[in-house]
Parts: structure tokens; C-alpha cells; sequence
């Protein structure tokens, strides 16, 4: 029909769709993916869709977007992170799941948190602490305190040996040896690996490239030699590392503090395997 727009057929057009959403990094509206050429309409894009979207392999954030990953799922990521690096009041914890980019509503961001405390994974309460009864000498609490703590790491499935205790307790605790400077990479990594295990609070605790750059034999490694180590770490299978999905969004400073691969890709974290 003369004047008839040229429409893409619709196994070409709906690949193109996907591959734009793949490639997002937020939610894209259908209004953003009609202008793609040969697709032409918003409700074009939804008919493409709706068989990804009820196989799980595209997600719909509402307000007409879809995107690759689920609100769910970036709720659930961002919660994690979250309460791992801060402790928060159960409303405070909502409120900041919900402030994006992207956002999410405070409808899932409830959900997520439920399914949280149903697994068990968070105490939206504190638990009931074991009484520690005796004399305590106030300038010197030190055996009071050590049973304290481990009552308190008990309650959380963590067991701590006492001396581990004690040396966290001490009022002066020996600094280490000050570390030749390191620039070889394996030297890096095997430095790195030594940090993540030693304040770990248990096994497989994923810890913050943040913090390990404060640690004194990481923190003056120049910037690409601590992202090569933490790379080497992951790629010999000795360690695995958590993306940050929105690290595109971050000011230049706060991407500063995550591991790249130099291709895009961000990490925020990492632990042993």
C-alpha cells in the first residue's frame, strides 16, 4: 500500500529489541524501543515481547519498560548490599531499596524484604542474647566482654575461638610489620586473598573492595594493578566477585572504589570460594 511504513519482520524486529535491552543499563520504555528502526509502535513492542516476558528472559517494569534483569531481583541485590555494609532500621532498608537507579517500588522492595526475613537470611528484630552474669571490673571488661561477644557472634551462627576474641579486644593490638611495596600482580592477589579471608567475618563473606583498600599492605596499590589482582583472583578460580549493575550511574569517585575489567563491567565486592 503506497505510504505503508516498512515494518521489520518479526523474528529480525524482536531480536533487535532484545538486543537493545541487553545491552541497557535501566529499564527502557516502550516509547524509547519503537523508535528502533523497523519496529514503529510502542504496542508493537509489547506483542514482540510477551513471549520473552512470560519465559523470564525479559522482565516488564511497569509504566511500559522491560529490561533483562527483575525488579526482584535488583531489590534483592541491593538489599544484600546494603545491609551488608550498614546496619538499618527495617523502614530506612526499604526506603533505600527503593531509590535507584533504577527505582523500585515500595511494593516490591517489601516483598524482597519478607522473603528476606522468611529465609531467614535477615533479623528484622535482634535476638534474644544469653544473659552474661558476674563481676565486671569496669576498667578492665576484657572477660566480660569476650563472653558477650561470643554469646552474640552464637546467636548468628558464627563460633569464634577465644583467642581470636581476645585479640580483637585488646587494648593495643601490635600493628603488622609495615609490607614492602608490592607491584607485581600474583604478589597483589596473593596480599588481597590474605586481607578478604582475614576480616571476613565467616567463610564465604563477601567483602567490600572498599574496605580491603583500606587495609595498609592494599591501600597504596595503584588502581590497576589492584583491579588486574582482584581479576587474577576470580579468573584462578580462588575467589568470585560481585558485579554492581549500576555502577554507570555512579559519580567518577564512587566508581573509583569498585574493581573494572576495563570493559564496562563493575565490581563491588568479592569473597574466597
Amino acid at each position: 500500500m503506497a505510504g505503508a511504513k516498512s515494518r521489520t519482520p518479526d523474528p529480525e524486529a524482536r531480536q533487535s529489541i532484545l538486543n537493545f535491552i541487553d545491552a541497557a543499563d535501566a529499564p527502557v520504555t516502550t516509547m524509547a524501543l519503537g523508535k528502533l528502526p523497523g519496529i514503529g509502535t510502542g504496542a508493537r513492542v509489547k506483542q514482540l515481547l510477551a513471549p520473552d516476558v512470560a519465559s523470564g528472559r525479559v522482565f516488564d517494569w511497569g509504566k511500559s519498560a522491560y529490561w533483562r534483569l527483575g525488579p526482584e531481583q535488583i531489590a534483592r541485590e541491593r538489599a544484600l548490599e546494603l545491609a551488608g555494609g550498614e546496619l538499618l532500621k527495617p523502614a530506612a532498608l526499604r526506603s533505600r531499596i527503593c531509590k535507584g537507579p533504577p527505582a523500585i517500588s515500595s511494593k516490591v522492595a517489601q516483598l524482597v524484604f519478607k522473603k528476606l526475613v522468611a529465609e531467614k537470611r535477615f533479623l528484622e528484630k535482634e535476638a534474644k542474647i544469653p544473659a552474661v552474669s558476674g563481676v565486671i571490673d569496669v576498667k578492665q571488661p576484657g572477660p566480660y566482654l569476650e563472653l558477650k561477644l561470643t554469646a552474640v557472634l552464637n546467636t548468628v551462627g558464627i563460633e569464634r575461638s577465644p583467642d581470636r576474641i581476645r585479640a580483637l579486644l585488646a587494648a593495643e593490638i601490635e600493628a603488622p610489620p609495615a609490607a614492602p611495596p608490592a607491584t607485581e600482580v600474583p604478589e597483589v592477589a596473593d596480599r588481597m586473598f590474605a586481607a578478604m579471608n582475614r576480616i571476613a567475618f565467616a567463610p564465604g563473606t563477601t567483602v567490600t573492595f572498599y574496605l580491603l583498600r583500606q587495609q595498609p599492605e592494599l591501600a597504596h596499590i595503584p588502581k590497576k594493578i589492584f583491579d588486574e589482582a582482584a581479576l587474577l583472583l576470580q579468573q584462578e578460580r580462588r575467589a568470585l566477585m560481585m558485579v554492581h549493575d549500576f555502577a554507570a550511574a555512579l559519580p567518577a569517585d564512587q566508581q573509583e572504589r569498585l574493581v573494572t575489567d576495563g570493559l564496562g563491567r563493575f565490581y563491588v565486592s568479592i569473597y574466597a570460594r
